[in-house]
């Protein structure tokens, strides 16, 4: 909890309203969550470095939140402040003269090639600076419209830049690590720090920033000098195919992270996603508990139809992990973010 004394102080500091028992349903993509002790919407840099600051300085503790896609957050709530990251600004420095584009990418990504992917062949690049809350949409449509182009593969996923490169997130064949230059971050001991691409972790749904306290002020991306209508009828595909074929409304997206390869040749399954598994082997499409339900557009997300708790999610998530584990002895790990949760609670999906 935070004292009358360290409340007083911070809200002097800020010059911001901060909230009391704020509901943080309002707050997430699901529409699921208890409420936080204080919440305060910081929206410009120096607010959000001057409150974490403070944060770490008196011991307070906080939780970041930008657009609140990919997590389920507890009936309880959080405890501390949570700070809504609501910053955005997009910086768009000189182009420079390439030989050829060289793509950086030992890791594979959810989806394989398709008509909606294309190689670009850049003749210039350049270095844009995204502050971390800013909605990655936003960015996808406003660098298009200046003839920068690259994030196109990343249309129609909810979420911040932050959080893009948080959980490095993947659309097409692509992931969004290919595009890092560097991080301006705040680490633990409240300092600002510039972070290089090779120091940060980037993996399969990984990054450095799931291990240290990090936080992700702004981010440096290096995107090309492209074909604009070209990456606008991309981004327009990825993001029509995505509302076809997955829940988009009051869902956290995804559950859970794909098999692997071994796992699928070991089954006989014809594709590496849990949609599949759920649908056609578990048989638990479209089943409901309580306001909460298993996709029937696909499978892997579940979606708030009624006014669903954490609870009800908990309970269809487990339904997943017995039936799974019971037929065939192969467990799910999920691909969200547990908040506010005792760790005995979610040990099991992670």
């Amino acid at each position: 909890m935070i004292d009358k004394k360290a409340l007083n102080e911070l809200i002097e500091l800020s010059e911001l309203e901060i909230i009391k028992n704020a509901p943080l349903k309002e707050y997430t993509t699901w529409k699921i969550g208890g409420p936080a002790d204080y919440l305060v919407i910081a929206k410009t840099d120096e607010e959000l470095i001057k409150i974490c600051k403070y944060c770490i300085k008196n011991n307070i503790k906080f939780t970041i939140l930008g657009k609140g896609s990919n997590v389920l957050i507890s009936d309880e709530g959080l405890r501390g402040l949570v700070i809504i990251n609501d910053y955005k600004n997009i910086k768009i420095q000189e182009p420079y003269k390439i030989d050829k584009v060289t793509i950086d990418n030992k890791i594979k990504a959810r989806v394989e090639d398709n008509e909606f992917n294309y190689e670009e062949k850049p003749s210039e690049r350049v270095k844009v600076n995204i502050s971390s809350g800013t909605i990655l949409t936003y960015a996808i449509n406003n660098l298009i419209d200046n003839g920068v182009t690259g994030l196109q593969w990343f249309a129609g996923i909810p979420g911040t830049i932050g959080g893009a490169l948080f959980n490095n997130i993947h659309g097409g064949s692509h992931f969004f690590s290919e595009f890092v230059d560097s991080a301006k971050i705040l680490n633990e001991q409240g300092r600002i720090v510039n972070l290089k691409k090779e120091d940060m972790d980037l993996g399969y749904d990984q990054s450095i920033f799931h291990k240290m306290k990090f936080i992700i002020i702004e981010v440096t991306l290096i995107l090309n000098i492209g074909d604009k209508e070209k990456a606008l009828k991309s981004a327009m595909a990825w993001t029509k195919k995505k509302i076809e074929n997955q829940a988009f409304i009051n869902t956290a997206g995804c559950c859970f992270k794909n098999i692997s390869d071994e796992e699928k040749q070991k089954f006989n399954l014809p594709a590496n996603s849990w949609g599949y598994i759920i649908d056609n082997i578990l048989k638990l499409k479209g089943t409901r508990i309580g306001g909460a339900q298993i996709s029937n557009k696909h499978a892997a997300f579940i979606e708030n139809v009624a006014g669903a708790s954490a609870t009800d999610i908990l309970d269809l998530l487990d339904l997943i992990y017995e039936k799974s584990e019971a037929l065939l002895h192969l467990r799910p790990k999920a691909e969200i973010f547990f908040l506010g949760f005792n760790e005995d609670t979610i040990q099991k999906y992670l």
